[in-house]
């Protein structure tokens, strides 16, 4: 484990209990009743407000990191439910575990905890979901790829390839000086972040020569400034292929996801939050990353 629990500070535990509460009194009415309550999360939200007053008060304590991270996974969840790829309840319980889990030990890398929580849940929910959602695909095919949307379906995936590819390219200069390899699985999320915002405005839809290159030209420029290594033949074809799994991946789980119709067919998310808060603590994203 990258935390040590046999070390743990009281305000940790306290912190860690209010977690283990909740995301289990969630999990549950998510798996059963696929809904997530505000007064649940309200009181998730009220225990670990006493907990970090009290850690700020009484043990004098530096909690601001906590408020840091609540922010910054508010602004994801905001982005995410915006666009419509996470419900309110998601939304709001990502808010929540990242307000009050305890550093992960793996700040170092990734520079905040709501990061790791937000990758570590992105990746192991993908390996979970893909194999279920192939499962759905193969059994309702011909609802979902009916010759109507085949062309639909194609279009998005030549978008998510095109401007993914060109967003992590133009954004690398912002990886290199945060010391973020560019075709590291957490960069290419908080790339895909960045693609679910620009997707609600159009920009993905790239269409002119002229802008394709000037994108390409600009991405080309700083590498050669920056990185001049990174643009070796291996390394390129990496990459790349980085950028086609990861963009493959994404636009399949959306043309799935689409077709879960109705509420009782809503993939319960809750479980796979907390799974992916479970796994901030271990060396699970740095192994995904080094892979």
């Amino acid at each position: 484990m990258i935390f040590k629990f046999n070390c743990m500070p009281l305000t940790h535990l306290l912190l860690f209990v209010v977690v283990a509460v909740i995301g289990g009194i969630v999990v549950t009415t998510d798996l059963k009743e696929r809904r997530i309550y505000n007064i649940h999360l309200a009181m998730g939200f009220l225990a670990g407000s006493l907990v970090l007053l009290y850690a700020t008060l009484i043990r004098r304590e530096d909690m601001n990191i906590h408020f840091i991270n609540g922010i910054a996974a508010a602004l994801i969840g905001f982005i995410f439910f915006h666009y419509k790829e996470w419900r309110g309840g998601d939304a709001k319980l990502f808010m929540l575990f990242s307000f009050l889990m305890p550093l992960t030990g793996q700040e170092n890398k990734y520079y905040l905890t709501s990061i790791v929580f937000f990758s570590s849940t992105f990746i192991a929910g993908s390996i979970i979901v893909v194999p279920l959602l192939i499962h759905d695909g193969v059994l309702h095919w011909k609802e979902i790829f009916i010759k109507e949307n085949c062309r639909r379906e194609l279009g998005e995936l030549r978008q998510a390839l095109l401007g993914s590819f060109l967003l992590s390219w133009l954004l690398f200069p912002v990886y290199f000086l945060l010391r973020m390899p560019g075709d590291s699985a957490v960069a290419l999320i908080l790339t895909f972040i960045v693609w679910c915002v620009f997707r609600g405005q159009g920009l993905p839809e790239i269409r002119f020569r002229f802008q394709v290159f000037m994108m390409i030209f600009v991405g080309l420029a700083a590498r050669l400034f920056l990185a001049p290594g990174m643009l070796s033949a291996p390394m390129m074809m990496n990459y790349f292929g980085r950028i086609v799994v990861w963009s493959a991946v994404f636009v399949f789980m959306n043309i799935i996801l689409k077709n879960l119709k109705t509420s009782k067919d809503r993939l319960p998310f809750a479980f796979f939050l907390v799974v992916g808060c479970v796994l901030s603590y271990t060396p699970f994203l740095s192994f995904v990353v080094r892979h």
